[in-house]
C-alpha cells in the first residue's frame, strides 16, 4: 500500500495536497515541484502521477513522457544555475523499504551541485556501474532491486545497496555542502520551496 505523501496525486481527491507540493510544470503522466529539505536554490522532484515504487516501474509511453518533462527542467536549470551542473538522482526502494527515504511513491531529484556527485558516489562504499538514461531504468537494469542512481548528462552510475540507508543522497550532498541538516521531514527548507515556486515561473 502507497504512503500518503503523494496521494492527492496518485489517487484524486483521496486526500488534500499539502500547501508545499506546488506544481511548477506538468504533462500527461509527471509533475514537476520544488523539493523539501532542498539543500540548495534549484532542487526539483519529478514525481508520477500513476502510482508506482520506483521509477523502474514506468511503462515505455512513460518513458518517453519522462524525457519530455526532464528537457525541460533541464532548460530552467541551465538558466538558473550559476554555473552549477545538474545532477538527477533517485532512490529506488521498494514499497515499505528504508530506500524509500518514507516516500513510497517514486520520484527523481533534478538538482544544480557545485561539486561531481557522481564522483563522490564512485568513493562511496557502494559498488557502482554504468547506469544508462534515467528514463531506460527497468527491472534489468536495476537487477529487480533496490538502487541508487545519479546522473549529469550523459554519465551516470548505478548500485544495488548491501546496506540499505534512508536519504542516502541527501546525506552525502549536506556532508559535501558542510551542512548538519539532511533529513527533510525535520528540516523542510519551506523558504526554498517557495522561492524555488516563484523563480521557476518567472524562467523562461
Amino acid at each position: 500500500m502507497l504512503s500518503g505523501k503523494f496521494s492527492w496525486l496518485t489517487e484524486p481527491g483521496s486526500a488534500a495536497k499539502p500547501n508545499f507540493d506546488l506544481v511548477v510544470f506538468e504533462n500527461e503522466h509527471f509533475v514537476a515541484l520544488p523539493s523539501l529539505g532542498a539543500l540548495v536554490d534549484f532542487w526539483i522532484l519529478i514525481v508520477p502521477k500513476r502510482p508506482m515504487p520506483n521509477i523502474a516501474a514506468i511503462t515505455d509511453v512513460e518513458r518517453c513522457s519522462l524525457l519530455h518533462i526532464r528537457s525541460e527542467i533541464r532548460k530552467r536549470a541551465s538558466r538558473m544555475s550559476g554555473g552549477a551542473d545538474l545532477y538527477e538522482f533517485e532512490h529506488g526502494g521498494s514499497l515499505g523499504g528504508i530506500v524509500s527515504c518514507g516516500v513510497d511513491q517514486a520520484h527523481l531529484h533534478m538538482v544544480n551541485l557545485p561539486f561531481d556527485l557522481l564522483s563522490e558516489c564512485e568513493a562511496s562504499e557502494h559498488d557502482w556501474r554504468e547506469g544508462g538514461d534515467a528514463a531506460e531504468l527497468s527491472i534489468d537494469t536495476t537487477n529487480g532491486k533496490e538502487y541508487l542512481f545519479a546522473q549529469c548528462g550523459a554519465r551516470s552510475k548505478i548500485a544495488n545497496p548491501q546496506s540499505k540507508t534512508s536519504q542516502w543522497f541527501r546525506m552525502l550532498i549536506a556532508r559535501k555542502l558542510g551542512e548538519n541538516a539532511w533529513d527533510y521531514k525535520a528540516e523542510p527548507y519551506l523558504n526554498r520551496v517557495w522561492a524555488m515556486s516563484e523563480n521557476f515561473g518567472n524562467v523562461a
